[in-house]
């Protein structure tokens, strides 16, 4: 599967994830829908690359650590900004989403079941910001902060 298609895939509006509260038709995080951003949270303040998913953030640099996410860079996502990230470029921007999409699939058990899903606990208090700092600018969405809400009842 070329990169354009499996971009795509990660687009149609039937794939549903893992992650129930994604499913959710008036989430604004569904498994199409995966912004990143920074995040810290209360048993962590070290800021790290994340993805929301419904009401859950995924820490990108844990999955990279544990392997289950490849990237071209080493610990591109252990950061507190994601210019690293964004300097990487649009091909590996793709590949990101795409290996993230798998992950959180309904179909797909290798991130669901794996011991690396335990690093962010439910209930943690966090903040996800979503921008690139440069010399006097930022771009991307803010900040917004919330609360790790149970992936399972």
């Amino acid at each position: 599967m070329n990169a354009e298609n499996g971009l795509q895939t990660t687009l149609d509006a039937s794939r549903k994830s893992w992650v129930e509260s994604a499913n959710d038709p008036a989430s604004d995080f569904p498994i199409q829908n995966l912004p990143f951003g920074v995040f810290s949270d209360r048993g962590n303040d070290t800021r790290r690359v994340g993805v929301a998913i419904g009401d859950q953030i995924v820490d990108l640099a844990a999955l990279q650590a544990a392997g289950l996410l490849t990237v071209p860079a080493q610990n591109v996502f252990a950061r507190d900004a994601l210019n690293d990230f964004i300097a990487l470029g649009r091909d590996a921007w793709r590949s990101v989403r795409i290996q993230l999409s798998r992950l959180l699939a309904r179909d797909i058990a290798t991130l669901r079941d794996a011991a690396a899903r335990t690093f962010i606990e439910d209930g943690d208090e966090l903040t996800l910001i979503g921008w690139c700092q440069g010399d006097g600018y930022r771009v991307g969405f803010g900040a917004c902060a919330g609360q790790i809400l149970p992936a399972r009842a």
